[in-house]
């Protein structure tokens, strides 16, 4: 697949769902920035906002197949699990 291609949101969706390593890259390339700042928001640490991230990217991509379209946009679910996953981090530390 093209570097530049571009999915519509259906597209992206159905790709991850099917598993296509692409897909995953185009999703990590295009949301990694906006979910890394929002998580930055939470833990101003770099390093563990980076582990968090990273641990997001896991989840996402085992969970995928939840994912309902119906209750918001790939991205909102994206950040959702990120934003709780900072949170549970900040919940263990204290």
């Amino acid at each position: 697949m093209q570097k530049d291609f571009k999915y519509t949101e259906q597209q992206l969706v159905l790709a991850l769902k099917a598993n296509q390593r692409a897909a995953f890259e185009y999703f990590y390339d295009k949301y990694s920035p906006g979910l890394y700042g929002s998580i930055c928001q939470i833990i101003p640490d770099q390093e563990i906002a980076s582990e968090i991230l990273q641990e997001a990217f896991i989840e996402f991509w085992q969970d995928i197949r939840y994912y309902d379209v119906n209750k918001g946009t790939i991205f909102t679910w994206a950040l959702s699990i990120s934003r709780r996953k900072a949170m549970d981090r900040i919940r263990s530390i204290a």
